[in-house]
């Protein structure tokens, strides 16, 4: 579709008269009140649309339009930020108790392993205990099996010595 530019009963364009208008209001010293033209907005499927680079009609619409992507990757961007510095504030925060935690881990594992050998070493003690009580059962016996003729021929032998006692101081 297409529209024709504007023009006056005499022939002018609309940029001539708009020209003119401005010259005349610059002699006056106020060029502040004529705005230079606008192009027209031509569609070109016939529908108005906000996102054609040649639509003027809602120029700040468009600015806001591009200002809210870049709002919207600043926000992304500052959120991913935000994000990181946390997971390292985080990891800072954390390292230490990891270490700590291995450090124990590790100070734990080594006191089981050596509980572990203290008590093999006291399971071997006390079956060595049990072995050594039964070899001093073993040499009492023996021993007071020993004894007992012995203590038999000691009676014997004091007796025989309190007669010859009894017998020499008589």
């Amino acid at each position: 579709m297409y529209v024709e530019p504007f023009r006056s009963r005499s022939g002018e364009s609309l940029e001539t008269i708009l020209e003119g208008a401005r010259r005349r209001a610059s002699s006056f010293g106020n060029d502040l009140l004529v705005q230079p033209p606008l192009k027209p907005a031509v569609p070109r499927d016939g529908l108005l649309s906000l996102s054609e680079p040649g639509n003027e009609k809602f120029p700040v619409l468009r600015k806001v339009h591009y200002g809210f992507y870049v709002i919207l990757l600043l926000s992304i961007i500052g959120y991913l930020c935000v994000i990181w510095l946390h997971d390292r504030s985080m990891r800072n925060q954390i390292i230490p108790h990891v270490r700590e935690f291995e450090d124990v881990t590790a100070s734990v594992t080594s006191l089981k392993a050596r509980d572990a050998q203290l008590q093999l070493e006291i399971e071997r003690d006390r079956q060595e205990e049990v072995r050594i009580r039964a070899a001093l059962d073993a040499y009492q016996k023996e021993y007071e099996g020993a004894l007992q003729p012995l203590q038999q021929q000691e009676a014997a032998l004091r007796a025989q010595l309190k007669a010859m006692k009894r017998y020499h101081t008589e």
